[in-house]
């Protein structure tokens, strides 16, 4: 072997570490739910969930959301996800309207920018929708 094709090799391995250390130094995690309404007097659907969201039609008379919540920290992904998960700081809230035969979907909002060990961390919440496909 060349003292080129070492060096080559040498600086392909010194590069290969620093882009795993520097993939490894920022965790994330996430955790996915679901809740089901049932619409069989409802005709029509309204979304408060934010920019993330993708409806989806299937057949069948209930609005079924997925919710997925995703955090990113360098040290604290999972206690934070855990700790957002268990106090409810991204849920989502749904009641119906009666008297405009309505399913009224609200996300609950507590905080968007935690702190953990002085660092910030970036939590992410995506839903996506299946709807019935007579509902507006």
């Amino acid at each position: 072997m060349t003292r080129n094709t070492k060096c080559a090799i040498l600086y392909f391995i010194i590069i290969l570490l620093v882009a795993l250390v520097n993939a490894a130094s920022y965790a994330q995690s996430s955790a996915t739910s679901s809740k089901h309404f049932d619409c069989s007097n409802i005709h029509q659907l309204v979304l408060d969930l934010g920019s993330n969201v993708q409806v989806k039609e299937i057949k069948g008379s209930r609005v079924i959301i997925e919710h997925t919540i995703t955090v990113k920290h360098p040290t604290k992904s999972n206690q934070i996800l855990s700790a957002v998960q268990s106090a409810g700081v991204f849920e989502v809230k749904g009641w119906t309207d009666a008297t405009t035969n309505q399913l009224i979907l609200k996300e609950r909002v507590v905080t968007k920018e935690l702190i953990a060990d002085k660092q910030a961390a970036t939590i992410v919440h995506s839903y996506i929708i299946y709807k019935p496909s007579n509902l507006l």
